[in-house]
């Protein structure tokens, strides 16, 4: 029927679901538990008006077990907001992200707070592996072929076996038009202490 269009008011609960069984993927993915509500209406990214509001209670993957990770996602006729929070010790970190999708290719802004990611215990490297740092960004257009924003990454440090990098920072402008595109990196490094 024209002109109709989807209205949803629901809680999802999925539990101790194995899904690396299910895609054949045991040996990689394990037991996923998950739960949230959404409520809103649309379907179309411009048009939609929901909430969602969820929580990982458990997904494993690669020999790791993440848990209690919660997720918010708001969209309000083309202007969606997102925000991801993990205070899992080995992957503690606060992601809040806005998106303005009324446009071909959208406006995006996030703001990443890594307070700690260890890959070791994640199981993702061999080698005792730690980041922490903050990684900000702004793009006007997210078009691939024509991309313009900046993205900065700053207070971060590693921590590898047994040396420590400090990274001031760094940053990644992109400005693109139909006669140029240019991709600009600029670092500073400090070496072990």
């Amino acid at each position: 029927m024209a002109g109709r269009d989807t209205t949803y008011d629901a809680f999802v609960s999925i539990r101790d679901f194995d899904i690396g069984q299910i895609m054949k993927m045991d040996s990689t993915l394990g037991i996923l538990s998950f739960e949230g509500k959404i409520k809103g209406h649309g379907t179309d990214p411009k048009k939609l008006v929901a909430n969602f509001d969820g929580k990982v209670n458990r997904m494993d993957a690669m020999g790791y077990r993440y848990q209690n990770i919660d997720m918010n996602l708001t969209a309000d006729k083309g202007d969606i907001k997102a925000s991801v929070v993990s205070p899992d010790p080995n992957i503690k970190l606060k992601l809040d992200a806005t998106a303005n999708m009324k446009s071909k290719y959208p406006q995006v802004d996030f703001e990443l707070m890594v307070d700690t990611i260890n890959l070791k215990n994640l199981k993702l490297m061999a080698d005792d592996f730690k980041y922490h740092g903050k990684m900000v960004g702004h793009f006007t257009s997210a078009d691939p072929n024509f991309l313009n924003g900046e993205a900065h990454i700053t207070g971060s440090s590693i921590a590898y076996n047994d040396a420590y990098y400090s990274l001031d920072s760094i940053s990644l402008i992109a400005k693109s038009d139909t006669s140029r595109n240019l991709l600009l990196l600029k670092s500073a490094f400090s070496m072990p202490t």
